[in-house]
């Protein structure tokens, strides 16, 4: 058995000369830190931005944007929000339905627009992510972390 310091974040496995060699990610955002991912993600939001005010749903789109960039998991779930056919869906008024029902600490503006702060940007994220539910069994409302389509 092998073991690996803390501040391993992959490791290329070659069992011999012929074989392919695997990949094993241990840490995957010091990974992808590594081929300059966090800056594809950060392009792909900022040339999405007017498709994004479109949507109507931020006081402030650029502070979301800014905010974002300061953490390569933010920057990540947004471009992914943004690619995703979720994003296409999303209503204002569902949104602001969804704050309430799964007492979201999000501000909305007196026109119910989303108040892009700091302090409010995970619940944001989830919110835009669909990663709010309710399940059908127990009636609980969750946050989901992990997501499988069925």
């Amino acid at each position: 058995m092998v073991t690996l310091e803390e501040d391993y974040d992959a490791a290329l496995i070659v069992a011999s000369a012929s074989d392919n060699p695997e990949v094993l990610i241990f840490n995957r955002y010091s990974f992808e830190g590594l081929f300059s991912f966090i800056e594809y993600y950060q392009k792909e939001v900022e040339s999405k931005i007017d498709y994004i005010n479109k949507k109507a749903l931020f006081d402030n789109t650029d502070a979301l944007i800014e905010i974002c960039k300061k953490d390569a998991r933010k920057i990540k779930k947004l471009a992914k929000i943004i690619k995703s056919d979720i994003f296409i869906s999303l209503d204002g008024a569902q949104i602001r339905q969804d704050i309430v029902t799964y007492n979201l600490s999000i501000v909305l503006d007196r026109n119910g627009i989303i108040k892009v702060n700091e302090s409010d940007i995970w619940s944001v994220l989830r919110i835009l992510d669909d990663d709010c539910v309710k399940s059908d069994v127990t009636g609980n409302k969750y946050l989901a972390h992990a997501k499988i389509r069925v």
